[in-house]
């Protein structure tokens, strides 16, 4: 569905409606559905969210070999303990 023509047409209006704003999709992992693969293409960035003690290097090279290099805004660490 995220890849859908509907989809696609959503994303145009939501940019034109509110050019002024940012627009914030929180959508399945890349590595664990292949939504993030499909919606990709239609956003003009992406976020990488990385959980701390948990995601593995190899499967933060593993996502971005899938991802446009240059749609990679940066990452956000989760779940990071404030020790």
């Amino acid at each position: 569905m995220l890849g859908s023509p509907r989809m696609k047409e959503l994303i145009a209006d939501m940019k034109g409606r509110y050019p002024e704003r940012y627009i914030v999709f929180d959508i399945p992992a890349i590595l664990t559905a292949a939504d993030a693969l499909a919606f990709a293409p239609l956003v003009d960035q992406v976020i990488v969210v990385v959980k701390a003690g948990k995601t593995s290097m190899n499967d933060i090279k593993r996502a971005l070999k899938f991802l446009p290099k240059e749609k990679i805004l940066g990452f956000v660490l989760n779940r990071c303990s404030s020790r």
